[in-house]
């Protein structure tokens, strides 16, 4: 089964590599999209953490794991990542736990002259020379899109087999903000006329940026964010500064340059990360926008799962499924049917601590023991289930289609903790078996609440979460 991947980091650890000032023939390797280091379980810190700092978003392993469209996210690592509370030790320390980043990569982002924009713009060039470029054994190529055509035109391939990378940007920061100094300090006009700049920039590169996630995981003046971090990492990494502030006003403006289609092409907003009445406020500028003009813009949730929420005002006291994760940072009720009507798309992460609460990640842990792989892989994968069959129901107790609006966006080499034994590019075939078989034990028990005339046949559910619903969003909307 072919595979669209939404949301991953395939460039974050190889780009990472590049600032080595003294590269061994085995560091030049790892600068490449192409390489391969397989999964390992980690022991000691990086575990207790809940990370995992393997290669997973590799284009070799997405090639074998038939993934034949990954939604590349370049992301210029926010300096507050790497002002934590333990000592320091280059090379060895908490941040290359975290990043896999060379020492020297952690010099240059902490030596004062760091620089978002820029950063964001090496990786981009960094992107492009790998454009038309081939795997190691020659097996796969990639081909960087300039629109749905370039993935068109990949997939009636029959004797090549091509990656389309398609590029967004996590982070509003990356354009140039985000170095506050005081609580809610305020953009000058200079630095605001600066970010206008940078986004008529990268509103007209060659390889156009599809999406555009406005906020990540510390605040970046344009925006408040959601708690994002695990707990044991937030005891070293401190977020809380900018967390649930609002759009601000330039926030709003920046949003409306990147929407219209003026003066380059439109980049689209993905929601994730957002604070609460960030959200709130973006999805009220969209319906301003289709009561003035009659638009409809699609709201993009990149890479998460529902929260179980019926709406902001439900506290997370009020979480209707407590096998879901019921923190802010995930999809509230609301939110998956606005999506739904606005022609938009959810990418289902595969980190287990984003997707799960934590007394249902401790249940199957526990029910793992002493069970036959098979069952402990089904069992893990109930994670992502568990999600898919909410949304599901939530659309359809809604009168929307249910199976329409979800994709992957699996966040691989974002940092994350993935669901065990689907580690990788390469596991999502196997994934998507386990899924399959998990909507087909759905439509037999007492808990499915579909009709039996309104179930579609479980592997057309599952290829249209895998490729076609992402595929058919891309038709749309990257031109």
């Amino acid at each position: 089964m072919k595979i669209i991947d939404l949301h991953a980091h395939s460039s974050l650890q190889p780009y990472g590599q590049m600032f080595k000032k003294n590269p061994s023939k085995r560091d030049l390797s790892r600068m490449s999209l192409w390489f391969y280091n397989p999964p390992k379980f980690l022991k000691g810190l990086g575990e207790k953490l809940g990370l995992s700092a393997y290669s997973q978003a590799n284009f070799f392993s997405a090639g074998r794991g038939h993934v034949r469209v990954v939604g590349v996210s370049l992301y210029p690592p926010e300096v507050a990542f790497f002002k934590n509370k333990l000592p320091s030790f280059p090379g060895n320390g908490l941040e290359n736990m975290i990043t896999r980043y060379s020492a020297d990569r952690i010099e240059e982002i902490e030596n004062g002259q760091y620089d978002y924009f820029e950063d964001i713009a090496g990786q981009y060039e960094f992107m492009q020379r790998f454009n038309q470029s081939d795997s190691p054994n020659n097996n796969y190529n990639c081909v960087i899109a300039k629109s749905f055509e370039d993935i068109k035109t990949a997939a009636s391939q029959k004797d090549t087999y091509t990656i389309v990378g398609v590029l967004n940007i996590e982070g509003g920061h990356a354009l140039g903000c985000g170095y506050p100094r005081q609580e809610k300090q305020e953009l000058t006009a200079a630095q605001q006329k600066e970010i206008i700049g940078h986004v008529r920039t990268i509103k007209n590169w060659q390889y156009p940026i599809f999406y555009l996630t406005f906020c990540h995981h510390f605040y970046n003046q344009l925006c408040g964010h959601s708690k994002s971090l695990p707990d044991k990492l937030s005891k070293v990494i401190d977020q809380s500064y900018g967390e649930n502030l609002p759009l601000t006003p330039f926030g709003e403006v920046v949003i409306e340059m990147l929407l219209n289609k003026k003066e380059g092409k439109r980049i689209l907003i993905d929601i994730k990360h957002m604070s609460i009445d960030g959200r709130k406020r973006y999805l009220e500028m969209l319906a301003d926008i289709k009561a003035q003009t009659g638009e409809v813009i699609p709201i993009i949730y990149s890479h998460g799962g529902a929260n179980s929420r019926k709406d902001y005002e439900s506290a997370i006291s009020a979480a209707q499924n407590s096998n879901l994760n019921p923190a802010d940072l995930g999809l509230f009720d609301t939110e998956i049917v606005a999506i739904a009507d606005s022609d938009g798309i959810i990418g289902l992460n595969v980190d287990q601590r984003v997707m799960s609460s934590e007394a249902y990640a401790k249940e199957v842990k526990r029910k793992v023991k002493f069970k036959k792989k098979d069952t402990r892989k089904k069992l893990w994968s109930s994670i992502i289930w568990n999600n898919i069959q909410y949304i599901a129901e939530v659309l359809h107790r809604n009168g929307r289609k249910p199976w329409d609006t979800m994709a992957i966006g699996s966040d691989f080499d974002g940092a994350i903790n993935p669901v065990n034994y689907f580690l990788q590019l390469s596991d999502m075939p196997e994934l998507a078996n386990y899924l399959q078989q998990h909507l087909e034990d759905y439509y037999q028990s007492s808990e499915c609440i579909f009709a039996v005339e309104d179930r579609l046949d479980a592997a057309t559910v599952i290829e249209k979460i895998g490729f076609n619903n992402a595929g058919g969003f891309m038709e749309r909307h990257f031109q």
